[in-house]
């Protein structure tokens, strides 16, 4: 799962009340959670600012979701 506006503490609360067992597959170890509202508000700073390399920042999401990939395979 990527997040990119909410922290992950919150979402678990919210899907919690929709009893749909995400919680219970994210606490097992079945989900992964990556949160990157950081990173994309950093980017559309960038991109109004006209600094930014959209290559860098797609990267950087691809190597992090590749790397939770391999260690859960």
């Amino acid at each position: 799962m990527v997040l990119t506006d909410t922290f992950p503490d919150q979402f678990l609360d919210n899907i919690r009340t929709m009893d749909i067992g995400f919680g219970e597959a994210y606490e097992n170890k079945m989900i992964e959670i990556m949160e990157i509202s950081d990173q994309i508000r950093v980017m559309k700073s960038e991109v109004s600012s006209g600094n930014t390399d959209f290559r860098k920042f797609i990267t950087k999401i691809i190597t992090e979701l590749k790397r939770i990939i391999i260690t859960k395979t």
